[in-house]
């Protein structure tokens, strides 16, 4: 009788839970323990969208979206903060970005080098050899940032192949070859980066 009631219950539960989830009610904080939790970083871009800060122009400004010093930006920076330590290596990427733009807070580009380096990914990398070319948050160091922006480039950042080509072309950071320059500008041309075609 016992076990026929339990039965009855958790079929009749089950059927509560489609209920609720079918009329968009709140699930019972005993039942929403079954849901993952969504990580530090998912927590932080649902509260900033940390991904559509732009690339920096010409003149090294962003277009950094509405509300980047408001308490939402400060959360998700903690939060990117405490997923770093984490050890998410993505996490790493926005916070670094976070930081080099002064969102959510103030500027900090040599702690935004540190997470760039922690990252690795392309979009990091291709951001820390920006820092390096241009001397932000740390002493300039075109020959890193040649080597950075190879490294991205090969992982297939445009922004990194063209940035190295240019390198090579001028001789940046390394010898000078107008040939290789321009077999790196050509092998990322289908991606139509308007600098490369000029």
């Amino acid at each position: 009788m016992a076990l026929a009631a339990l039965t009855g219950w958790r079929s009749g539960s089950a059927a509560l839970a489609l209920a609720l989830a079918l009329t968009g009610a709140a699930l019972p904080s005993a039942w929403a323990e079954d849901t993952p939790a969504k990580s530090l970083r998912e927590q932080a871009l649902a509260l900033y969208p940390v991904d559509d800060i732009s690339s920096p122009d010409r003149n090294g400004d962003y277009d950094i979206p509405a509300g980047a010093q408001a308490d939402k930006a400060r959360q998700a920076r903690t939060l990117l903060a405490q997923a770093s330590k984490e050890g998410d290596k993505d996490a790493d990427r926005l916070l670094g970005l976070m930081l080099e733009v002064g969102a959510g807070g103030p500027r900090d580009q040599v702690a935004a080098r540190i997470h760039y380096a922690r990252s690795g990914s392309r979009n990091a990398l291709w951001r820390l050899g920006l820092l390096h070319l241009d001397g932000k948050g740390g002493p300039r160091n075109p020959a890193l940032a040649r080597s950075l922006f190879k490294q991205s480039s090969d992982q297939g950042q445009i922004d990194a192949s063209y940035e190295y080509g240019r390198m090579v072309e001028l001789g940046l950071g390394g010898p000078k070859d107008p040939l290789q320059a321009r077999a790196i500008y050509e092998k990322t041309l289908k991606w139509c980066h308007g600098d490369i075609a000029n």
